[in-house]
């Protein structure tokens, strides 16, 4: 190497110092244009938006130990709910079925003791849901104690 390292540092902090005026141009273009941007503030309706369909799906829940309480929710809403599952759970929903897809919001609460769960540990739940056009799909999740996942089903591309 060859050269002070205080007069690179003098030579680097030169440079830099000539880019100032170019950072300061480009920031304060992106300042103005957020500000063009902004307009009122409204609250977001309740109503679904169009094209949404409402169908008729059969969901399966199937777990590997003792399920204190289970709950599935959709667009805010409680769909389903069981205070205790034992294996496997089925049930008929009518769900608002955009082209996009659902996503599902699962709640769970896995027995920890030993006289509720014996051989308690990590559990599994697999969770099947047959959307419009007869077509089951599947999402798996593991943990232990109270869990809360959301679950992404249909949609294009899927």
């Amino acid at each position: 190497m060859r050269g002070s390292p205080l007069l690179r540092a003098l030579v680097c902090f030169c440079l830099l110092l000539g880019l100032w005026p170019v950072v300061r141009k480009v920031t304060a273009q992106g300042e103005g244009a957020a500000e063009s941007v902004r307009g009122p503030v409204t609250e977001p309706q309740n109503t679904p938006p169009a094209g949404n369909v409402r169908v008729r799906c059969r969901l399966e829940l199937t777990v590997t130990g003792v399920c204190r309480g289970f709950e599935v929710l959709h667009l805010g809403s409680q769909i389903l709910q069981a205070d205790r599952v034992e294996g496997r759970l089925e049930r008929e929903l009518d769900l608002e079925f955009p082209e996009e897809g659902v996503d599902l919001v699962v709640g769970w609460e896995w027995a920890g003791n030993k006289e509720e769960a014996p051989g308690s540990g990590e559990n599994a739940a697999r969770i099947r849901l047959w959307t419009p056009g007869d077509r089951m799909e599947e999402r798996t999740v593991w943990g232990t104690g109270k869990m809360e996942e959301v679950l992404s089903f249909g949609g294009k591309g899927k």
